[in-house]
């Protein structure tokens, strides 16, 4: 290369005319790499190399010039000598960065984010090798150089995977930095969607077979249907929540401690109640236990204490009680044949006023594992209509009582339908309703969700609509001086259910005719709950 050719290359700056005329002598030669290290400029540098290749690879001599490059030390990536303040201009050049009130939010796939990862994945696709400190410094520039961005809040548009919906118009949209949206559903939107009936068949059947439901109309079963105390049927349908109370292979109901966090063997002791009335002891056990007294000299009885022990006491039952919960519920819907007896007289004496069924029955409460808490029914009729009330002595109000509720209104349910009635109002009225101390927790978020529910509910859909659902909530929490409302899952839940405010229903099988034919396996077919919804599981402690 002459140095005419080197001044006139200095002077027009490498236009690419002149560098793709150069022969291969004067590609490879001296003064080019020369001039390369004379240049500052590492963004116009690179330019210019990579234009070199090109050339270079059509004269098919690329690997001799890379080979130079490399001998010569001369960077060929940029990135590799960027600083951050180069990098945070890269950046805001090749992606929507914007401040909005006060924080610094990139635009990605239709949404404005907050996640800091997400620009650090970019600045590892410049430098790969960026320190932790490096990417920083990189978003520390950003935040002083993105410009400061004012939007319209437009809440009659939702913003779906596949663009934007407005309300008004019923257009789709695409996708546009202008439009300021934290929040996309995620889902296409679909103009016309045709019904897809295995996707709501499979809808139906999961929402339908949630464990809690299914457990609580199994146990009625247990009781009304199979009139069974035995706790092994309910093991059978993967149903625990009578195991607490089930007399062991004793032959004993042992009463445990429930504030023992850590058993101890050493530590256990059997106090067996004197008043326990033995069902039969054909082989002289009950009568091994002696009575036992406490330090006062008092005799100790099943309700007795005894501190630092793992069993407070026991009652003796006799081994062919053993699974079972005694004398209890399904034992005495057996014994008199409760359920067989309604259905019949409804159906031969529609007008009778003796349609009372009680479980509480004096002779067998001593050798009741737990007595009845649901004890009595009543049933009327007025006109084609089927009518329930039922008496609770004691009832557990944040477990007991939804599944109670539950139980009878389902058994209601299927009274009905096979004695040709509708099913008409369940009456409920209960003795002592009451609040475990350790259940206090949970029923302060039951309050919290409902006064969520009853503030929103005077939303409009719009408001309900907007993609800042915090927004609301931090509304309702400024008395409460609150800087910052964390949107829980429940909340999201409240709105989905006020902006579909469908009734549940409650549906049987119409084929079935008699009571004993339900379906009571695990599967429980027969029964099916349908637009339901609830704002999530809240932990609930059991209480003995």
């Amino acid at each position: 290369m002459n140095n005419l050719l080197l001044s006139k290359l200095k002077e027009a700056n490498f236009i690419p005319f002149e560098i793709e005329n150069l022969s291969m002598e004067d590609l490879l030669n001296e003064n080019t790499f020369d001039y390369l290290l004379t240049i500052d400029n590492e963004t116009k540098r690179l330019d210019i190399i990579n234009k070199l290749k090109m050339r270079a690879k059509k004269l098919e001599c690329l690997p001799k010039l890379q080979k130079k490059l490399a001998f010569l030390d001369i960077n060929t990536d940029k990135s590799e000598k960027l600083s951050h303040n180069e990098v945070a201009d890269k950046l805001l050049d090749e992606n929507n960065i914007v401040i909005y009130d006060n924080r610094l939010y990139i635009y990605e796939n239709g949404v404005y984010t907050e996640d800091k990862k997400i620009v650090e994945k970019k600045i590892i696709n410049i430098i790969p090798k960026a320190s932790s400190f490096f990417r920083n410094e990189v978003y520390k520039n950003l935040e002083l150089k993105a410009t400061n961005k004012i939007f319209d809040k437009e809440s009659e548009i939702i913003n779906f995977k596949n663009g934007l919906y407005n309300l008004k118009s019923k257009q789709l949209y695409a996708h546009t930095p202008e439009f300021f949206s934290m929040n996309q559903v995620d889902v296409n939107y679909i103009a016309n969607p045709q019904k897809i009936i295995a996707v709501d068949d499979f809808l139906d059947k999961i929402s339908s077979y949630k464990k809690e439901r299914k457990n609580a109309i199994l146990e009625m079963l247990w009781i009304w249907q199979a009139s069974s105390n035995d706790v092994e049927w309910l093991h059978e349908r993967n149903v625990k929540i009578w195991d607490e109370w089930m007399v062991d292979d004793d032959g004993i109901y042992r009463i445990y401690e429930p504030n023992t966090k850590d058993y101890n063997p050493d530590k256990e002791v059997t106090v067996m109640d004197p008043l326990s009335v033995p069902l039969s002891d054909p082989f002289g056990e009950y009568t091994s236990f002696e009575p036992k007294y406490n330090d006062e000299g008092k005799l100790m009885t099943a309700k007795s204490r005894i501190p630092g022990k793992n069993i407070k006491a026991a009652k003796w039952y006799g081994k062919g009680y053993a699974g079972t919960i005694g004398t209890a519920y399904g034992y005495i819907t057996k014994r008199y044949d409760m359920a067989r007896s309604l259905i019949n007289s409804i159906k031969n004496c529609p007008t009778a006023r003796r349609k009372v069924f009680s479980l509480w029955q004096n002779e067998f409460l001593r050798t009741a594992v737990l007595p009845s808490c649901v004890w009595s029914t009543e049933w009327n009729i007025y006109k084609d209509t089927l009518n329930l009330e039922v008496h609770q002595r004691s009832c557990d109000v944040p477990l007991g009582l939804p599944f109670n509720v539950t139980q009878y209104a389902t058994l209601l349910k299927m009274i009905a339908q096979v004695t040709d009635l509708e099913p008409g109002f369940v009456s409920y009225s209960i003795n002592e309703p009451h609040i475990y101390v350790n259940q206090l927790d949970g029923i302060k978020e039951q309050l919290r969700r409902a006064e969520t529910y009853e503030y929103l509910k005077d939303k409009s859909e719009l408001e309900l609509l907007c993609e800042e659902r915090g927004n609301l909530l931090q509304m309702k929490n400024l008395d409460k001086k609150s800087k910052e409302y964390q949107i829980l899952d429940s909340d999201n839940k409240i709105i989905d259910m006020l902006l579909d405010p469908s009734t549940p229903e409650l549906i049987l099988n119409k084929e079935v005719t008699d009571f004993f034919d339900f379906d009571n396996s695990k599967e429980l077919s027969d029964v099916k709950l349908v637009k339901y919804k609830h704002m999530g599981k809240i932990p609930m402690p059991i209480a003995q």
